[in-house]
């Protein structure tokens, strides 16, 4: 096996390979970092939720037709896909040196026109018609229909083998060891032109673990009831925490893959590791699955309450990726709902009464952080010049009334609050209830600051996330904490 380096290249451009030599250049997986069947796959469920049960009756008149019916359902913007750089360049450089490019792909044929005709690269098509696959053998028959003496061929997979067998030069892209270790055995000398990448970090990114302090909120009924020594009723929340955070990455992860679009045309979210193409979409569609069922069984241990809540936010989760979150309004008061979901499961893990009073409180709050995160996604488009931000129901010009809307519901929060001291159960639980007015203007004052953050256009995350981990709020928590155990004694 050996590096395609800058050296061999440069011998490709003097002449040492004649220019009369075609190079076949393979598209999924190699071209672009990605497949795109599964990439029409998504696109089309995404866009009509019951193809899912038109797809086995597709795939029971043949691959190829499956892919005809996916592209028809689910069409792509292939100026975002996310081609290789490295493989681009070296094409570039061949076509430049004189030579003829073909792309060869089992993908449908009229996504390979749309990919030719947008990088113009290349001379001619090969790809899957909507009765014939395009792939491995078959493959390899229209190329020598196309090219009866020497050609070069750029691949992948295990299925290119025979292709790579028949190549003057085989070279690949990011193909996995075992596949390069059966090539050797075959005795094909395969140029590597771009090597495989561990998948573990990006995997490790796509779960977002900083989105799991989300799920401390769970806690919170605990610590409301003053209940802090019952062992039993904090491992009962510490195993909640950990199935709401697992249901959470295996929503991550689903939101990322039906997402790709949107994601690929956004400055900081092509970054993704699925909208870069760093991790393969048959990897995350089984992540997704597996942390599914690791969450639900973790529930189910604590209790079915608890299985049931989890239930109702991984629908609501699920809605709001494929079609709440585009709803004006509606995706606010969803992700309110979901934070205060946290909550809830708080209660039905630890089988407490749930109070009205924090349950009010925390659906204000977290209505007002779920503007404050449609705030500051405005607020980015419009420093970008982007009249509506893809994925969403808002303009530009809405900026100003999210912003009041966000601000009023956060300020509505406190004053539930303020009513709450002077309720019953405040006596019950504190000695000295008055002093739990001090909380008041500290959170005014929290609640002022992130907003003027947010104007700023310094809110780059999301703004509970921000909560959770920002030094300044973290001691205006605990300030708030202490108060509230002195006004216990």
């Amino acid at each position: 096996m050996e590096r395609l380096d800058t050296e061999l290249q440069t011998s490709h451009r003097s002449g040492a390979r004649a220019a009369s030599v075609p190079i076949f250049v393979d598209l999924d997986g190699t071209l672009v970092r990605t497949d795109l069947l599964f990439e029409t796959f998504l696109s089309a469920v995404k866009r009509q939720p019951w193809v899912l049960l038109f797809v086995p009756f597709w795939l029971m008149r043949g691959k190829a037709y499956a892919k005809r019916k996916l592209a028809e359902r689910g069409p792509l913007r292939v100026e975002l896909l996310p081609y290789d750089e490295q493989v681009v360049t070296f094409l570039a450089g061949e076509r430049e040196a004189g030579r003829r490019l073909v792309l060869a792909t089992a993908s449908d044929a009229a996504l390979a026109a749309e990919v030719s005709a947008h990088l113009g690269l290349f001379d001619g098509v090969i790809a899957s018609d909507g009765s014939r696959n395009v792939k491995s053998s078959t493959k390899l028959a229209m190329i020598r229909e196309l090219c009866a003496g020497p050609f070069d061929y750029v691949g992948n997979a295990g299925a290119d083998i025979p292709i790579w067998s028949a190549a003057g030069k085989a070279i690949a892209v990011r193909t996995p060891r075992g596949v390069l270790r059966r090539a050797e055995r075959s005795g094909i000398a395969v140029a590597v032109l771009a090597r495989s990448e561990n998948p573990l970090p990006a995997l490790a990114r796509a779960v977002r673990p900083h989105q799991w302090a989300k799920n401390a909120l769970i806690f919170l009924p605990l610590l409301a009831s003053h209940i802090y020594t019952d062992l039993s009723l904090f491992a009962a929340c510490a195993l909640a925490f950990v199935a709401f955070s697992l249901c959470a990455s295996s929503v991550y992860i689903l939101n990322d893959l039906l997402d790709l679009d949107s994601d690929r045309a956004h400055p900081r979210k092509r970054r993704r590791p699925f909208a870069a193409g760093e991790l393969p979409i048959p990897l995350g569609l089984a992540a997704t699955v597996v942390l599914l069922v690791l969450s639900a069984a973790l529930a189910l241990f604590v209790g079915p309450t608890l299985l049931g809540v989890l239930g109702i936010y991984f629908v609501l989760t699920l809605s709001y990726s494929l079609r709440l979150k585009a709803i004006v309004l509606v995706d606010t008061i969803v992700l309110a709902l979901l934070y205060t979901i946290r909550v809830i499961a708080g209660f039905a893990a630890t089988s407490l009464v749930p109070s009205f009073w924090l349950l009010a409180f925390a659906l204000f709050l977290f209505f007002g952080l779920a503007m404050m995160k449609r705030f500051s996604e405005l607020i980015d488009a419009r420093k970008r010049n982007v009249v509506a931000p893809p994925g969403r129901g808002y303009r530009a010009d809405d900026l100003d009334v999210v912003g009041i809307f966000g601000a009023v519901t956060g300020c509505l929060a406190i004053l539930i609050l303020a009513f709450y001291i002077n309720t019953a159960d405040v006596t019950r639980l504190y000695g000295h209830p008055a002093r739990l007015w001090g909380i008041v203007p500290v959170l005014l004052y929290w609640v002022s600051k992130v907003w003027l953050i947010a104007h700023r256009g310094e809110m780059n995350e999301d703004p509970v996330v921000y909560a959770l981990t920002d030094r300044e709020s973290l001691i205006i928590f605990l300030i708030c904490v202490g108060i509230a155990t002195l006004a216990t004694f």
